[in-house]
């Protein structure tokens, strides 16, 4: 349901018009352009969702096309002078020496790079030791808390039986019960 609000203004009235064709001329004419806004403000939106949809899709096909392009098309490397270093590699190539050199590289004790040839091992054995170190401490400490929680469980319970049994026999709870039958 639309609700409108509709102002009429009756400037002049012509010698054959009435005031009741005038209403419905202007009511009409109102109602058309409030509609027509309406309908513009509709298909604006819808209009607009759909160039930044079409522009979005053609910019990511472009992006994707440029950077695949960057990282496989073989590039001349050069110092700071400009004399040429290497030629002919990729990003890619570059990227995996760079991450090979990173995890060969030897490390001390604390993780961080070192020169010594005798001290230290390569980062990768250094993260695995790590993690290692990390998951088993977790198991052992989980696995020893469980036994100390059994083993109070049994001491407790072994105690129980040992406290009855001895009580029973220094009040000679055996000769009352026997007693009482």
């Amino acid at each position: 349901m639309a609700n409108f609000n509709i102002t009429v203004e009756l400037d002049w009235i012509g010698e054959e018009g009435s005031i009741d064709e005038e209403l419905k001329e202007q009511i009409a004419t109102q109602i058309i352009s409030k509609v027509c806004a309406s309908a513009i403000a509709d298909i604006t939106t819808k209009v607009d969702a759909q160039i930044t949809k079409r522009v979005n899709e053609a910019v990511g096909v472009k992006l994707n096309e440029v950077i695949a392009d960057f990282l496989t098309k073989p590039r001349t490397v050069t110092d700071k002078w400009g004399d040429v270093v290497d030629s002919g590699r990729t990003v890619v190539d570059m990227l995996k020496d760079a991450c090979d050199g990173y995890i060969e590289q030897k490390v001390d004790y604390s993780g961080r790079p070192t020169s010594s040839y005798n001290d230290g091992k390569k980062r990768i054995t250094y993260i695995t030791d790590k993690l290692i170190d990390e998951h088993l401490k977790k198991a052992v400490d989980d696995a020893a808390k469980r036994i100390q929680e059994r083993l109070q469980d049994y001491i407790k319970s072994t105690m129980q039986e040992r406290l009855t049994e001895n009580i029973s026999k220094a009040i000679g709870l055996e000769q009352i019960v026997n007693s009482m039958k």
